[in-house]
């Protein structure tokens, strides 16, 4: 009986395998869009927006037009296969199930054309595959555009006012009407003044600050070498902007770094 029980049970594998239909080819979507906006613009809009999404940016090369960036966030069991057909062109249903999914990392690109800029998204996935019959491990997945796709329509709607900032400021100011000529001292009336002593602004000096179980934090600079800073690594502010901070390490390299990594 166990006999005949195996036979069919290991007979009816290679049958459903057989009349297995393969399945449709999914949508894709465009990674790269041209933007009737400055590259200027285009980085400035799509910076926040990148981090405002859970990507925090690894290095960022503005006069390349070049970003990449990590992401910290990932698909529990319950949701990973639906996410995998959503988001990328790989086979997920019954034969291929995955119970882990997420972003490896991504990568932005600007480039400048005539009167306006190409911009390009690339996201890395990765996921937890378990085939029937074929094992399990975590695989690489292709995208299918689908998020980059909407990144680029919120990058664009947030070009326009990007854009309108950037032409305000470069509206020059109208001259001041000339001052009126005071009437010059006489002898008597000159009192003589201690000279003004010029005070110079001194840059805040501040350290590293990282989250729990954390040795180190992103670090843009021009060094290929320092992409991290330490914790309790001594910098100096130099600049601060809306979402990132201009940093001096102790030995003179500048670059960017998150305002919550920074000491108070």
């Amino acid at each position: 009986m166990w006999t005949i029980f195996l036979v069919v049970l290991l007979g009816l594998v290679p049958l459903e395998a057989k009349d297995k239909k393969p399945e449709p080819a999914r949508q894709t979507y465009p990674k790269s869009r041209l933007i009737n906006r400055s590259c200027q613009a285009v980085w400035s809009a799509a910076m926040p927006i990148m981090t405002e999404l859970g990507f925090t940016p690894q290095t960022m090369e503005r006069e390349s037009g070049v970003a990449a960036f990590g992401f910290n966030r990932g698909s529990g069991e319950a949701y990973s296969t639906n996410d995998v057909r959503q988001l990328t062109t790989a086979p997920a249903g019954f034969w291929n199930t995955y119970t882990a999914f997420g972003i490896q990392s991504a990568s932005l690109t600007v480039s400048p054309e005539v009167g306006a800029c190409t911009c390009r998204i690339q996201i890395n996935y990765v996921g937890f595959l378990r085939a029937l019959m074929r094992g399990s491990g975590w695989v690489a997945l292709e995208s299918n555009g689908w998020f980059e796709n909407n990144l680029l329509e919120k990058i664009q709607e947030r070009a326009q006012i990007s854009e309108g900032v950037i032409q305000a400021a470069k509206v020059e100011p109208k001259p001041a009407p000339p001052a009126k000529a005071e009437p010059v001292a006489t002898v008597a009336q000159v009192v003589p003044v201690e000279p003004t002593r010029v005070i110079k602004p001194i840059a805040n000096a501040t350290s590293i600050v990282c989250p729990e179980n954390v040795n180190h934090v992103p670090f843009s600079s021009s060094r290929p070498d320092r992409r991290t800073l330490a914790c309790d690594e001594p910098i100096t502010i130099v600049s601060e902007g809306q979402n990132f901070t201009r940093v001096k390490t102790a030995d003179g390299l500048e670059g960017y770094v998150s305002p919550k990594f920074l000491g108070k």
